[in-house]
């Protein structure tokens, strides 16, 4: 099989198109691609693949960004990884947890720069230092690679554990403060009370492209 590449200025859409017609985005869960606002508030940084497992009080909220690994040049000669973008990613997947999900990750494509040996050493590079990831990003952090078309993601750390709102949030008033906005993006992110893109889910195999008739009507993206 060969790597899929992604190329253009809408690389991380065309990730995300692919990652939301692979097998693994049709197993028990609903997918919602580029969440923009929950209720009628706008949110940065947005979230790029909504996944919500589970049924009633059991659901689970998955939130996922999406990167392209690249090489960098200088005066046309490669220097190495865009190791700043793969930074970046995780940062804004860390974000995620204010809006009340669950657990949150990373998901890398390839640029159409990587060559087949770059591809391999970045795969076998994140595999080496996986108890490192693990350790430092924790238990509800997904880091995956997203390597054939229609494959389904690879997987370095998966997320065995929840994230726990409640000893970090409760410990002072602006905690509490801040501990009631999440609860409400979260009671919304549940009633699927959100704003995401319906044109482009129309473009994935698996994605969820019309609103639950119980949803408010704002939710759908103009």
């Amino acid at each position: 099989m060969n790597y899929i590449r992604f190329k253009g200025r809408q690389q991380e859409r065309e990730l995300i198109k692919a990652i939301l017609s692979s097998s693994q985005a049709a197993i028990l869960t609903k997918n919602f691609p580029q969440v923009s606002a929950i209720g009628k508030d706008l949110i940065v940084p947005d979230i790029d693949i909504l996944q919500v497992k589970g049924k009633q009080e059991s659901k689970i909220l998955i939130g996922l960004e999406v990167k392209i690994a690249k090489l960098r040049k200088k005066k046309d000669k490669i220097i190495g990884f865009d190791w700043k973008q793969i930074y970046k990613g995780i940062g804004e997947a860390f974000f995620y947890f204010q809006y009340g999900v669950d657990q949150c990750g990373l998901i890398l494509g390839f640029h159409e720069n990587l060559r087949d040996v770059d591809i391999r050493w970045l795969c076998k590079y994140l595999e080496y230092n996986k108890p490192l990831f693990h350790k430092v990003l924790g238990s509800y952090f997904n880091l995956g690679i997203f390597r054939y078309e229609k494959g389904g993601i690879y997987e370095i750390t998966k997320a065995s554990t929840n994230f726990s709102y409640q000893s970090i949030y409760s410990n002072s008033i602006y905690g509490k403060e801040l501990k009631k906005r999440i609860e409400r993006f979260r009671n919304n992110l549940l009633m699927e009370n959100f704003t995401w893109n319906i044109k482009l889910a129309q473009e994935c195999e698996y994605a969820e492209k019309e609103r639950n008739s119980l949803s408010p009507r704002f939710s759908l993206k103009k």
